[in-house]
Parts: C-alpha cells; structure tokens; sequence
C-alpha cells in the first residue's frame, strides 16, 4: 500500500511539472519534453507508466506524441490565454514609425509563441478610452515604448495590478517596474575593438551630448553612454584618450537639427585631425555632421577617418560607415519575455534592468583613408553625393 501511495505521489509530480512548465511557457508550442529515460529517472516512474500518465494531456492536445520522436507541447492551452497591453507614441516620423514597427512584431511575435494575445494602442488611443482603469485590469502586463515623451503616459501612474515593462529607456531610481534597453556601454566597446583589428589606435569619439557639469540631458544619455564604452575600452587596450573626446556646446534642441549640431562640434576634429585616424559618432547624425565638416572644409580624401556610427537614420542610407546595429526587434522580444515571467510568477521582486546588445555591420569605411580606396565607378556615388547633395 505504502508503495502504491508513493507510486501516486510521484505521477501527479510528473503531470503537476508537465503543466506548470506548458502554462508559465516554459515549453512553448512545438518544444520537447526531455526524454522519457530523463523522467524516469527524475520521477522513478517507468516510460509506460509515464506515457499512461500523460495519455489525458496527449489527448487534450496540450501535449502531441510522435511516434519514435518524441513528446511535444501542444498549441491547445487551459484556460483564456493572458492579454497583455503594447503602448507606443503616436509616431511623427518615418524613423520612429520604423523602431516602433521592430519592437511591436518582437513583441507579438513573442507572446503569440508563448500562447498568449496583444492590444497594442498609442497613447493617444489609449487617452481617448473612457475606462482605462477597466481595460489595464483586463491585462496581464503592460509595455510601454518612451512613455515618459508623451503626454498621455500620465494615465499610466493611476493604475495598478498587472507588471509593467518599458521599453528602451534608463531605469529611475524609484522605479517599481521592470526595464528593457540597448547596451549603449557595450555598444561603444564594440565600436572600439572593430577598429583596434583593423590597425587603429587613435580613435576619437563625438558626442550629440553636452558634457558635464551641464549634461547630458536625457535623451541624448545614450550618446554618454557610448562615449564612456569608447573610453573604457581604449583604457583596457591601454591606449589614451585626452583630446579625442568631442561633445557640443549646448544641447541639440539649441541647434536645427542633429546634424547641424554634430556638424558645428565636428569643426574642431577638422583642425585636429591629426590627432586620430578613425572617428566613432554617437548616431548616424554625428556621422553625417562630421562628413558635412569634412567636405566644407574640402579636407583631401587621404585624410579622411574610418567612420562607425549607429544605425538609425534614413539619410544615412548611402553612406558606407560601419555601423553598430541596435536590435529593435529584441527590445519587443524581451519585453514579452519579462511581462510573461511576472504574469506567470517565475519572475518575482524587484523591477529588473534587462539590456539588449547590439550587433556590427562592417562597410569598406573600416581602413585608413578609405575614401583613396573606393573603386573609380562608385566614387561620385558615395563621395560626391554624401559631400554635397545629401539633405540636411
């Protein structure tokens, strides 16, 4: 009797580890259960007992047994599948339409894997809703993208209840929710070691930050933090960095656009060229600013940098910098990943500072005086027409 008890006991361990791994998502749709030795050994149940037992999930569909394969989650979940809220800013440019796009599919994509729907919204939808209390109840989590620039956030700090993650911004002090964003630190570092394996040593760095004591305002934070990855990694690599530093005078909403910020900066690493043979720019813009002072100044192509910049911007298109890509699908993937944890209690405590890294596209841009280098039918396409005819 005392065996049978024990026989018991151990097959509604197994079936309670079966659908606690299929309803926290542990075992998404189509992955596999470990093989029937491992649960035999884990459970000390024998394979046919342990296929008796999860004959009903097999049955429900929650689990689908292939022959001589192997033992799968199903797609067939218990229960309403967890709705979870996806906010982003009423878009106003081409280029925030594209990284509001990218998160929102790693997003959807994610949480329809893990079995569970979506309501994305903008804030200003969200703030022509007369029961927003009603509907944030109804949901298991809530993402936000830059909820801190819109007016409408505001709704957001009256509600309570289900988790909430935001998306692409430095965590505060007094923050209670969980944070997703780019590895800007290491984003910089990686820009760096690019340039050190193609022969690089003095690398200079410009900013669309103002440096302190006055800076950097927050949204240009992240040009900070490259800034500090660059240095870092020229210090590990022992090598010095007083007077590669660039940064602007005053923030950039004091200037027409980044560009002509970043331009207006770049006029000293003109005159100081001689210091550095390859330039890291905090974005696209700084890339397209310096160029501009580079052709303004008619520098001969011979002394020209080898060029990283952060992908990001449209009128970058025809450039050949390299580019350090940040991964705005997997901002939405992990976003989706945290809030299904929390809703399903595997994550719990404290809001956590999840960062994302970023990944390098090299270009032709990577070697010294590139510009000599570029073959005589592509010249008037990436030279002349970065120089002169590129808008602003």
């Amino acid at each position: 009797m005392v065996e049978q008890r024990s026989s018991a006991q151990r097959r509604a361990a197994l079936t309670r580890h079966v659908l606690a791994q299929l309803d926290s998502g542990e075992l998404a749709p189509d992955d596999p259960l470990p093989p029937l030795r491992r649960l035999s050994e884990e459970f000390g149940l024998s394979a046919p007992t342990i296929l008796n037992e999860l004959g009903p999930l097999i049955a429900s569909g929650r689990l689908v047994s292939v022959p001589r394969v192997g033992i799968f989650a199903g797609r067939v979940r218990s229960g309403a599948a967890p709705c979870f809220l996806f906010l982003h800013p009423t878009n106003r440019t081409a280029l925030e339409q594209q990284h509001a796009a990218a998160i929102r599919a790693g997003f959807e994509e994610r949480i329809a894997e893990l079995g569970g729907s979506t309501i994305p919204l903008t804030f200003a939808e969200l703030g022509q809703l007369s029961e927003v209390a009603t509907l944030t109840a109804h949901c298991a989590g809530i993402a936000t993208w830059r909820a801190d620039t819109d007016d409408a956030a505001g709704v957001l700090t009256t509600t309570s209840g289900p988790p909430q993650v935001r998306i692409g911004r430095r965590p505060d002090a007094d923050d209670d929710c969980d944070v997703v964003r780019f590895d800007d630190l290491g984003g910089g570092r990686l820009a760096v070691e690019h340039l050190l394996a193609h022969g690089h040593t003095s690398i200079a760095y410009l900013g669309l930050h103002v440096a302190p004591p006055d800076g950097p305002d927050p949204a240009h934070r992240y040009s900070a933090d490259r800034g500090e990855g660059w240095r870092l990694a020229m210090e590990q690599a022992h090598l010095d960095t007083t007077g590669l530093g660039f940064t602007l005078d005053q923030p950039v909403v004091h200037h027409p656009t980044a560009r002509d910020a970043a331009r207006e900066a770049a006029q000293a690493m003109v005159r100081h060229r001689d210091r550095f043979t390859a330039v890291i720019g905090a974005d696209d813009h700084a890339i397209l600013g310096l160029v501009d002072a580079y052709a303004e100044h008619a520098v001969p192509h011979a002394e020209w940098p080898a060029l990283v910049g952060f992908e990001g911007t449209l009128d970058a298109e025809h450039l050949v910098s390299n580019s350090i890509l940040p991964q705005w699908h997997e901002l939405g993937v992990h976003a989706a990943q945290l809030l299904w944890d929390r809703h399903h209690q595997r994550l719990t405590g404290p809001g956590v500072d999840h960062v994302v890294g970023m990944k390098l596209l090299a270009r032709m841009t990577s070697e010294h005086a590139w510009p000599t280098h570029v073959p005589a039918p592509l010249e008037g396409l990436l030279l002349t027409r970065n120089e002169i005819t590129l808008p602003r």
